[in-house]
């Protein structure tokens, strides 16, 4: 596992609203390419490359194993590891990290890669604590205490602490619990 930050993009199909409008894509997956299309669908001349680029037909359990796994893989090994979702409204953020029970996200493959790693590790001792926030506009948000308000970030000798709600969890089904209750609100 690297230590590097790598930017991936996963392009979502579209979605009902625009196929009703007869709207059509608007980016083309060369490699880890994006290319801009024109009105006619020819390549623009605009692109962009990232590390990983995962077409409209991409399913999130190869993005997961491509690029998370190895990440929770690491973090069990003792190192520190991010999987940070970022776009505009509806660019299919929540979908590729929360999924649905048919077709799991990034999360909930990750909580039950996790415990699965845990369990085939009898002889050391693991504590998970689980927390969930939100950044919008600059304001982070503690989605396990939605009354908690002004979370403060700040950095200590032992590294940075953020003032969260954090959930000690023994099994996957308890993560996920507290993962549904959030959603509820």
């Amino acid at each position: 596992m690297s230590d590097n930050i790598k930017v991936v993009v996963k392009v979502r199909p579209l979605i009902s609203r625009e196929i009703e409008d007869k709207q059509s894509y608007q980016w083309r997956v060369k490699n880890n390419t994006l290319c801009q299309l024109d009105q006619t669908g020819r390549d623009s001349g605009l692109s962009f490359t990232f590390d990983q680029v995962y077409d409209k037909d991409a399913k999130t359990t190869d993005v997961y194993n491509d690029i998370a796994k190895p990440i929770v893989e690491a973090a069990t090994a003792g190192f520190n590891g991010t999987i940070f979702a970022y776009g505009q409204t509806s660019s299919g953020k929540t979908y590729t990290m929360t999924g649905t029970e048919t077709s799991p996200g990034i999360i909930p493959l990750a909580i039950y890669n996790l415990f699965e790693i845990i369990k085939n590790i009898p002889n050391r001792d693991f504590l998970v604590r689980v927390s969930y926030i939100e950044i919008y506009n600059e304001t982070l948000k503690d989605l396990l205490n939605i009354e908690k308000k002004n979370i403060k970030v700040h950095e200590t000798f032992e590294g940075v602490k953020v003032d969260v709600t954090e959930q000690v969890s023994t099994s996957p089904e308890e993560v996920l619990k507290y993962l549904k209750q959030t959603s509820s609100k």
